[in-house]
């Protein structure tokens, strides 16, 4: 990198933790998962091959944007996510990448009304849903938006279900706050059972296909799932009874002890103190004199 973008990526660094790896150039820039390797971009197009734009849901850093918006046939992108520090990285990584098809948006996703985004080919939610007190919400406003909704998420074991809110079964989760890039923007956020979520869905205007419920591919939600979600409207009532009725077997052949692995209050604390004391090393290695003088005599 010339320096001042060598500069810019050290004030980025700096700021908060990389989370994604891009390769530019032949050489690697940021820190993290490198999204090369995420099933999910090419498991999104294989259903939904003729996605020209697409709403990208809790983009983090960009890594799986850039993914969808190198794609030939897609002309845009639109990406929201709730922190001002990833998305910095993630125009910062735009610019190497010289992709000017991706559009990124701060916003809070529990509350921002989609319609002002106007129509979309398909919805790209991955690693959010299970980020939100009240996900039902956001899967009502997005029928606004598009007929298709591609979804990853972790579910709740129906065994480990310990509350019902709105007649959706599941269990609290608790998040870790704004300042770590991973965790939603709440202090909880609500994870159902795969019942749950598929009723979610129905009543948001949605028919589920349900591609997978133990996802373990790179990128991908551990043992959560996949889900094709379908306007119930855009669907021939032929195609709608049988995907009814593999959804309905789907559910009654999964074992209650078959979902995501929640986490409790205790063990959550625990975690945050040790992202907050990594947190710390890192201001403390990237403010110090001697890395800096390091980083200056490169």
């Amino acid at each position: 990198m010339n320096p001042q973008l060598q500069h810019e990526f050290d004030r980025l660094t700096a700021r908060s933790e990389w989370l994604a790896s891009f390769k530019i150039d032949g050489q690697f820039v940021g820190a993290g998962f490198n999204h090369d390797q995420d099933v999910r971009p090419g498991q999104f197009f294989s259903l939904v091959p003729k996605a020209r734009r697409i709403l990208e849901l809790g983009s983090c850093q960009g890594g799986g944007t850039f993914q969808l918006a190198q794609r030939a046939g897609v002309d845009e992108v639109v990406a929201i996510e709730g922190r001002d520090f990833n998305i910095e990285k993630a125009r910062f990584a735009q610019r190497l990448l010289g992709l000017r098809n991706v559009t990124f948006i701060e916003a809070n996703l529990e509350s921002f009304d989609f319609k002002s985004l106007g129509p979309f080919d398909a919805v790209y939610c991955v690693g959010l849903l299970y980020h939100l007190p009240k996900p039902w919400e956001i899967l009502t406003r997005l029928k606004d938006v598009s007929d298709v909704i591609y979804l990853n998420t972790h579910f709740c074991r129906a065994n480990c279900a310990s509350r019902k809110v709105d007649a959706y079964e599941g269990a609290n989760w608790y998040e870790m706050g704004f300042e770590d890039p991973l965790s939603g923007l709440s202090n909880w956020s609500f994870w159902p059972t795969l019942k749950s979520l598929t009723q979610m869905l129905s009543d948001a205007g949605f028919l589920s296909e349900i591609i997978e419920t133990d996802s373990t591919g790179l990128g991908q939600c551990p043992h959560g799932t996949t889900i094709l979600a379908r306007q119930t409207a855009s669907v021939s009532n032929e195609e709608r009874d049988c995907l009814w009725l593999e959804m309905q077997a789907i559910l009654s052949a999964l074992p209650p002890d078959h979902g995501s692995r929640l986490r409790g209050p205790i063990a959550t604390r625990v975690a945050q103190t040790i992202a907050e004391l990594r947190r710390a090393a890192r201001r403390v290695w990237t403010t110090s004199p001697r890395r800096n003088e390091r980083t200056h005599s490169q």
